[in-house]
């Protein structure tokens, strides 16, 4: 999972840009970007782009059709993590757009667990059992957050092309490499414009928050 921080996303300033990759070599699985925000309850709030199909011509992408923004088409905000996450806390909506028959929804089913993954074992994990009710094939994920680190495996439970990720590798950057990768998230920012204009291409081009 890499995370930048980038100003001037739509309803909010300062924004995490999610990316994760199954490991599946064949076909290689898109990436699922998501931007989430803090809100003033201490949440981290999923408020922006979802890309949950895309449309290739010619071996290259030409659109993303079931992108979604909260306050565009009637699209709604939903919660990325709670606060404070508790087992035997309600479910919890992690957005809704119906235009895009997109609903997620998540509860807190596990604290406090130890999780081994090929690059650490970890102690204190938080697992949340996800699932999308509009999609009852889907089946559920179970997604463990480490402390300091965040996702760090998805598990599945049933459903027809059951998702399996697990953090293998773990890199700090530096300034150099920080930079390379700010690039390269403001080019995916720009791409969004021309793959979906009548969403992302009302919102405020991305400015990295930090820069100087």
């Amino acid at each position: 999972m890499m995370c930048w921080r980038l100003a001037g996303t739509l309803l909010f300033v300062l924004s995490c840009v999610a990316a994760a990759r199954a490991q599946q070599p064949d076909p290689p699985a898109p990436d699922l970007p998501q931007t989430l925000a803090r809100d003033d309850q201490g949440r981290a709030t999923i408020r922006a782009v979802r890309v949950t199909t895309q449309m290739h011509v010619d071996g290259k992408l030409d659109g993303a059709p079931s992108t979604w923004i909260a306050g565009i088409a009637r699209a709604t905000a939903g919660v990325g993590m709670l606060s404070k996450p508790r087992v035997g806390t309600a479910a919890y909506l992690q957005g809704f757009a119906p235009k895009v028959d997109f609903r997620d929804c998540a509860q807190v089913v596990q604290t406090d667990q130890r999780v081994c993954v090929p690059v650490h074992c970890y102690h204190h994990v938080l697992v949340t059992e996800e699932w999308a009710p509009l999609e009852p094939d889907g089946g559920h994920q179970l997604k463990y957050y480490a402390p300091g680190v965040g996702n760090i495996k998805v598990g599945a439970i049933g459903g027809t092309n059951p998702e399996v990720l697990q953090l293998s590798q773990l890199t700090r950057l530096n300034d150099k490499e920080l930079a390379a990768v700010r690039g390269q998230v403001l080019a995916q920012d720009r791409r969004g414009y021309r793959v979906s204009p009548n969403v992302y291409g009302r919102t405020p081009v991305a400015q990295c928050a930090d820069c100087s």
